[in-house]
């Protein structure tokens, strides 16, 4: 089967070029992504390493692309490399992603091949990308595994359901591909409209999803209505200018599937981030939002039931809890050198996570950041048989590493 769906997607991926003509542009490069950090390990009574660990992760993305006539096909892989000094700390992932989790994305396989799979060494590789688009009178298609991105894009979002990045992650450059089939054309002077059809393994967790774009004023809007996972959904995002702040909000809607409803509730649970950015003393940019999820705990006793089952499980939503602050400021204090921070506040137990990052230019084509990861809040109960955890960030790894990227 793995053999199957690789010929089938690097097939799909050369198509075009089966029928090159003269002009036909070819690009190839390639992209070096590499994170090493320390992090410490509170004790909190799980199976969880405790004292210091230190991971190293290694990621080198190929990649090839044929423009021709109308259209262009792409093929990328995403060839990884982790190792951990201790075997619990594969538990806690990549450096260069958020000790959140990353996404799960639907895909029909997941084409990746692993030669080596220890308890402190892994590697892996597999297809990220390989996609077709064309123009077909007033349509545009594009086919084949693919990256999508919905909603506002900013540092929480509740509509982006089909691969999205968690909060805080570092390793943010290039977004999981889906395999999917879109077909986008044109409404108006501002407007689209678009269809997404995503494959899934097993076949009943695929998505359907219609979108609508607008402007509307000094404002984007954009509106979803589908499923995904088995889950019925809909939603609505804008973004656009309020004075001088820039201004965004998504509101979501999404059906239940019989996991733990904090507090009861009705068979769809609802989701609404807001939030604001603009310039403070004209060269600091300061976003600051909040976040309220019906599918969050409104108590700490009950982050483990929500962890354990329904949206965080199934890899489309890292935060746990009811309701959030966050905050994030940029710096650019010289052409070269670049300052940012984040933080997240979990409003329901106090926890809090922040993310300081300072990031210089090492040349045209790479740049090195150096990053830390600060966690607060109450420590798991070890008085029971079992841990509870009393917060959420409060078991989390405080941490520092380096995270460096070069583009071939």
């Amino acid at each position: 089967m793995r053999a199957t769906w690789l010929t089938i997607w690097v097939l799909l991926a050369a198509l075009p070029a089966t029928g090159a003509r003269a002009g036909t542009d070819w690009q190839a490069g390639a992209a070096i992504r590499q994170s090493t950090a320390v992090l410490h390990w509170q004790d909190n009574g799980a199976l969880l390493p405790d004292g210091w660990q230190g991971i190293s992760d290694t990621r080198a993305r190929p990649n090839v692309a044929v423009k021709f006539d109308r259209g262009r096909a792409d093929l990328e892989l995403e060839i990884n490399g982790t190792f951990s000094s201790d075997a619990g700390g594969m538990l806690a992932g990549s450096p260069g992603a958020s000790f959140l989790g990353t996404a799960v994305p639907l895909r029909f396989h997941s084409l990746r091949w692993r030669p080596v799979a220890d308890n402190d060494v892994l590697v892996q590789g597999w297809i990220d990308r390989a996609d077709v688009a064309f123009r077909a009178g007033p349509l545009d298609l594009q086919l084949g595994r693919q990256p999508i991105g919905l909603g506002t894009s900013h540092f929480v979002s509740v509509l982006d359901i089909l691969a999205p990045f968690a909060p805080g992650d570092l390793d943010s450059t290039f977004r999981p591909g889906v395999d999917a089939l879109r077909i986008r054309t044109g409404v108006g002077d501002t407007g689209e409209a678009e269809l997404i059809l995503v494959g899934s393994d097993p076949i009943g967790d695929f998505a359907a999803v219609a979108r609508s774009r607008l402007q509307w004023g000094l404002f984007d809007i954009e509106a979803l209505a589908g499923r995904f996972r088995q889950r019925g959904f809909g939603g609505l995002g804008l973004e656009g200018e309020v004075g001088r702040a820039a201004v965004w909000a998504e509101a979501a809607l999404v059906q239940r599937r019989g996991e733990f409803a904090p507090g009861g509730g009705p068979r769809a649970a609802a989701s609404v981030v807001a939030g604001a950015d603009g310039f403070v003393k004209g060269e600091v940019l300061l976003s600051s939002g909040i976040l309220y999820q019906d599918s969050g705990a409104r108590d700490s006793a009950d982050l483990i039931l929500v962890q354990s089952a329904g949206p965080v499980a199934e890899g489309w939503q890292f935060l746990s809890a009811a309701a959030y602050w966050f905050v994030s400021a940029s710096y650019e204090a010289h052409p070269l050198v670049r300052l940012d921070g984040s933080g997240l506040v979990n409003v329901i137990d106090g926890s809090t996570f922040w993310q300081p990052r300072l990031t210089w230019s090492v040349s045209d084509e790479a740049d090195l950041s150096l990053f830390g990861w600060l966690t607060g809040g109450r420590r798991a109960d070890l008085s029971g048989a079992i841990p509870e955890p009393r917060s959420e960030f409060g078991i989390a790894p405080r941490g520092a590493g380096l995270y460096a990227r070069w583009f071939l």
